[in-house]
């Protein structure tokens, strides 16, 4: 009986050694990439004095880049001014309201902007709009999906060109400022 309670006693011993030997824990740490975008140092347009509806393009792009870690759709969206509002409906932008249309272009594309490259759906609006084939795209930008704000590449940037029209009339002779908030989302 003794032996029988030793090989008892042997064979648990040998099993919880062995499962001990086999037991492991893995950890596992994920971190999720994010969604960040900057802009380059060009990002300030003073337009200066203008003449009711007038309309001029930016003779500079503005780089924005994706500084994240994630394919992404770069979004823009503006808002009104002080004493001016956003319209995006028409050209006829009236008494004291504003357009704003804007493009993207490859880094590498083109020097300054054409006028005739701005569409009516290129319009900036209130809320925030995702970059798509057909809006804030210049259909004869270089190929590549980076050239038109769409699935733009972790590390990798597009020009931005803005379009300003004025208001027809306005009261106000103080200068305005017009902000545009650049974002991004994943691309899909």
């Amino acid at each position: 009986m003794k032996r029988l309670k030793a090989l008892v006693i042997v064979v648990l011993f040998v099993l919880f050694a062995a499962g001990a030997v086999y037991a492991a824990e893995i950890e596992v740490t994920v971190t999720m990439m994010g969604i960040a975008i900057s802009v380059g140092d060009n990002n300030d347009w003073a337009i200066g004095t203008v003449t009711p509806s007038l309309d001029t393009n930016r003779q500079e792009a503005t780089q924005v880049w994706n500084s994240g870690g994630i394919l992404i759709d770069v979004t823009l969206l503006s808002s009104d001014a002080t004493n001016w509002k956003l319209k995006t409906t028409t050209d006829a932008t009236g008494k004291d309201s504003f357009m704003l249309r804007a493009i993207f272009r490859h880094r590498d594309t083109i020097t300054v902007a054409i006028q005739d490259s701005f569409k009516t759906n290129d319009a900036v609006t209130l809320v925030a709009q995702d970059a798509t084939n057909a809006l804030f795209y210049v259909s004869n930008a270089n190929t590549g999906a980076s050239a038109t704000g769409l699935a733009l590449n972790p590390n990798d940037s597009v020009a931005l060109w803005l379009w300003f029209k004025a208001p027809t009339v306005s009261t106000v002779t103080t200068p305005e400022t017009l902000t545009v908030t650049v974002g991004g989302s994943v691309a899909n």
